[in-house]
């Protein structure tokens, strides 16, 4: 449709009739769209590129699983000729440039494929580098172990990536490391997001148990400045996420956490 009008009608109708066919409707476009790319369509590829946009504004959530389909498909083409790579990256920036939701999506796809066994490493970062290296670099810490993180900027350093991109990664992963959360935010230029923070939260956490090895829980709390359940919610996240290798026991009818498995008695 020439009409931005007739463009979100049609996207209202294409987001009801996905809702009881969503993998179908999934499939079908993640489909056309690495079609256009490898088939050099670029007229297809930019009608695919407008009516994603519309559709956007219309059904978020669908265009989130769209990004995600797409880049996953779309990073690795079967064919490894470079226009074909460059293709895909325009794409992806073309899909994603005006959402910083949907740019998020696209680099932790982009991310979990770095994260995977022997993957097209160049390629990969070849896309990733088009991206703010800020938001880059506060994805890899908010969504791998700092070990993890680590060994994918290893990676980079490998194939001898270097400039801005790699400055702010390296000293994204210093401050990470050093409990620094302001450090993080001076560096990325960006305001640090929630889960982020909640995750430094918790590793900070972790660290002072690990300091500690036996804490009273009341105690810990206090000197967070937070309540006994918020502590305790972020324990059990701690360890769940196996961030802390520790263990909550009930000594003198009062409730300690220790790290490490150190055990603990009546004395302690």
């Amino acid at each position: 449709s020439k009409s931005n009008v007739e463009r979100r009608k049609g996207a209202g109708i294409v987001s009801s009739l996905a809702k009881g066919r969503r993998e179908t409707y999934l499939q079908i476009m993640q489909r056309l769209m690495v079609t256009s790319v490898i088939d050099s369509n670029e007229d297809r590829r930019r009608r695919l590129i407008q009516i994603f946009n519309v559709l956007n504004e219309v059904d978020g959530s669908l265009s989130e699983a769209l990004v995600r389909e797409i880049t996953k498909n779309i990073a690795m083409p079967p064919d490894d000729k470079p226009a074909i790579l460059e293709r895909s990256k325009l794409s992806i920036v073309q899909l994603v440039i005006h959402s910083r939701r949907l740019t998020k999506v696209s680099i932790n796809e982009l991310l979990n494929i770095l994260d995977k066994e022997n993957p097209p490493v160049a390629q990969i970062w070849n896309i990733l580098t088009t991206f703010d290296a800020g938001m880059v670099a506060i994805e890899l810490v908010t969504n791998f172990s700092i070990a993890k993180t680590s060994e994918i900027i290893r990676k980079a350093n490998f194939l001898r990536f270097t400039g801005s991109v790699y400055t702010i990664l390296q000293e994204v992963i210093k401050a990470w490391q050093s409990g620094d959360i302001n450090a993080i935010g001076e560096t990325t230029g960006a305001i640090i997001p929630e889960e982020t923070l909640r995750k430094f939260e918790r590793l900070e956490l972790a660290r002072k148990v690990q300091k500690l090895k036996m804490v009273q829980l009341s105690a810990l709390a206090e000197s967070l400045n937070k309540d006994v359940e918020t502590v305790e919610r972020l324990v059990t996240e701690l360890i769940v996420n196996d961030e802390l290798k520790a263990e909550m026991k009930l000594v003198d009818d009062k409730m300690y956490l220790v790290a490490n498995g150190e055990e603990t008695s009546s004395n302690q």
